[in-house]
């Protein structure tokens, strides 16, 4: 697969890969959480919104709508957690420590749903789109 879409050998991209993974296995454990942990830190809220609109998916007239204001904003607030993560809390804003369950590092949910909640009523007032007349 990888040969396809990349123009290297298959004995290229074994090699690179094999490189790869012998560093990325002597950094040891405790480098390897740390830099995880910042990485994860950012793509949870993303995934942890997606799966629970796709519950909801039924309730909305159009999910594009939905999903993907909702879905920003938690990866936005993600990657300011994300940097807090990195210790780079000089990059952060003052006033996500504010914010209500910031604390556990859940300082993403409240913009979500309160994101969730807007769209839901232009979803509502916009009504099911159009579809596209070949």
């Amino acid at each position: 697969y990888f040969c396809r879409i990349v123009p290297l050998s298959y004995r290229s991209l074994v090699v690179i890969l094999a490189g790869f993974s012998l560093l990325v296995s002597n950094l040891g454990l405790t480098k390897l959480i740390q830099f995880s942990i910042p990485v994860l830190t950012a793509i949870y809220p993303p995934c942890i919104v997606l799966v629970a609109l796709s519950f909801c998916a039924s309730l909305w007239r159009s999910q594009t709508r939905i999903v993907a204001p909702v879905m920003v904003i938690s990866f936005v607030f993600g990657i300011i957690d994300a940097l807090k993560g990195a210790k780079l809390d000089a990059w952060t804003p003052a006033w996500m420590e504010h914010l209500p369950l910031a604390e556990q590092g859940l300082a993403w949910l409240i913009p979500s749903v309160a994101m969730l909640a807007v769209m839901v009523v232009i979803d509502r007032l916009l009504g099911k789109p159009q579809e596209a007349m070949a």
